[in-house]
């Protein structure tokens, strides 16, 4: 991952304390508590973007899509107006608040520094990467659902289309999932209609699961990239009289295999983790943090 560029370099502001510790183990509670505050509005956003959409795909378009595995030009020039609104509507403002929330772990005399221009600047390189992400991963989702049905699955029109319009939202692996679901109720010899409702039911329960993935992802990503990016144009201010020490956090008692290892490792301000990672998140939903120390130059 490429490290956040500096921006232009501010005024010094005197910050002279080498070997403190700027920012430390209360960043683990402060994103859990910004979290618990912010995911629940942006979550049911997003829920409420794909549902709204699935309402407005017509028979004439779903019947196209189960013939030729592919979203019709209208189709998707409506998905992508939608996603692009959902975006700028909703995703950047929270984006913007969160990065602002994670500026205040700083100390206080360097919070300035997160200017409206770089928050906005942060927002906008963010919106272009989630907006491809999800266009891609729409379409990934709906070309292996007919491509199964066609083939190794073989699902009859009716059942075929009544899956595209709850697959919105959803990645290949969630498809592939109500796939294998689908195979199991005709087995127990469920009719139809029954084994439709289920599937449906099943795709709503995966929706929301990731749209809580998305809000926890995308908001954790801000929040820590607000603290990144102020303490960057901090220490280009020569705000610090020794070298800046990035530390990743993992959230105590509850890490995966990823944060796990990473949880303790050390770097400056340049160079990610191990190599590849920035900043937290390292995966969707990760509640990683980054501690921030001075020390002396030359230790």
């Amino acid at each position: 991952m490429n490290m956040l560029r500096l921006y232009p370099i501010p005024q010094p502001i005197e910050v002279r304390a080498a070997g403190k510790v700027l920012i430390g183990a209360e960043a683990e509670g402060a994103l859990k508590r910004y979290l618990r505050k912010a995911e629940p509005g942006l979550r049911s956003w997003t829920t409420t973007t794909w549902t709204q959409f699935a309402k407005e795909i017509t028979t004439t378009e779903i019947n196209t899509i189960a013939l030729t595995g592919d979203l019709p030009a209208e189709t998707a020039a409506r998905l992508e107006a939608q996603y692009t609104t959902y975006i700028n509507e909703n995703v950047a403002p929270r984006w913007k608040q969160a990065m602002v929330a994670g500026s205040k772990l700083a100390p206080a005399n360097v919070r300035e520094l997160l200017t409206a221009d770089v928050i906005n600047e942060w927002a906008e390189r963010r919106g272009e990467t989630l907006f491809k992400g999800l266009i891609d991963v729409q379409q990934r989702a709906v070309s292996a659902l007919v491509r199964a049905a066609t083939t190794t699955n073989p699902l009859d029109q009716k059942t075929l289309a009544s899956l595209i319009a709850p697959i919105l939202g959803l990645k290949q692996q969630d498809v592939n999932a109500l796939l294998e679901a689908q195979k199991l109720l005709a087995a127990k010899g469920l009719n139809l209609d029954t084994q439709r409702h289920r599937l449906g039911q099943m795709a709503n329960r995966r929706q929301a699961i990731r749209a809580e993935r998305i809000a926890r992802t995308e908001l954790a990503s801000a929040f820590n990239g607000g603290t990144q990016v102020t303490m960057e144009r901090a220490e280009a201010s020569g705000a610090f009289e020794g070298k800046l020490v990035r530390v990743w956090r993992a959230q105590r008692g509850n890490s995966c295999a990823v944060c796990g290892k990473l949880n303790g490792k050390e770097t400056n301000m340049k160079d990610p983790f191990d190599g590849k990672y920035n900043i937290p998140p390292a995966h969707p939903s990760c509640r990683c943090v980054v501690l921030y120390e001075e020390r002396p130059r030359g230790a």
